[in-house]
């Protein structure tokens, strides 16, 4: 009997390993934000669509511009796997449109739209891959497993290995009240992780067309 009881607890301690390393769970968070040095309003979502698939979007917007990322993944094996994205931003006149497609069968992503052709890959994609949104929500995640934050990103018609580091702690203001945060860097986008919050509470990003700087207020 207490070898069976041994191999039962044996089983399910294999069990847990083997369990994904990525529960995708809904989100709908709003920021306040600036972009370009103005305020603007900022969404941060994740939502089932079916089919065992999800979609994620960061948007930031003021009276100036916007900018709005889309992409459609799964979860296969722990990982975020992205499907196809969409990046659509506006400043001042100046227009990016872009369109991603990660095709898993042959291995390849590649771009289209208002991009330059350096930009349109393909790229060669392996296990693991993610665009920078799926980043964004594993650097959340490895906050708080206390992992290490290796990433290979699929951005501008290439494939690059991109590491986010913890910078500090700060106490900063979430919802209303002070909170511990662990400030994390990388790749141009500076973070604060909070435990229990699924979603980075505060983000400040380099892009194309300026700097955005976004602080939650709300989240659902």
């Amino acid at each position: 009997m207490l070898k069976l009881k041994k191999s039962l607890a044996l089983v399910a301690a294999g069990l847990m390993l083997a369990a994904p390393a990525f529960a995708v769970s809904p989100v709908d968070a709003t920021y306040k934000a600036s972009y370009m040095g103005m305020n603007a309003t900022g969404k941060m979502q994740v939502a089932s669509i079916g089919g065992g698939k999800y979609k994620t979007t960061l948007s930031v917007h003021n009276q100036l511009g916007f900018s709005s990322q889309v992409t459609v993944f799964d979860e296969n094996g722990g990982n975020l796997r992205p499907l196809s994205s969409v990046d659509n931003s506006k400043f001042m006149g100046k227009k990016i449109d872009s369109t991603a497609t990660y095709n898993w069968a042959s291995g390849t992503a590649s771009w289209d739209g208002n991009i330059s052709q350096d930009k349109k890959g393909p790229a060669k994609m392996s296990a693991g891959d993610m665009d920078a949104l799926l980043v964004n929500l594993a650097v959340v995640r490895d906050v708080a497993a206390g992992r290490a934050m290796n990433y290979r990103m699929l951005e501008n018609g290439k494939s690059k290995n991109v590491t986010y580091r913890v910078v500090g702690k700060e106490n900063i203001n979430v919802l209303g009240k002070q909170q511990s945060a662990t400030k994390v860097a990388g790749s141009g986008v500076t973070m604060w992780v909070v435990s229990g919050i699924e979603v980075p509470v505060r983000i400040e990003k380099k892009n194309d067309l300026g700097n955005i700087v976004m602080q939650l207020s709300s989240i659902n």
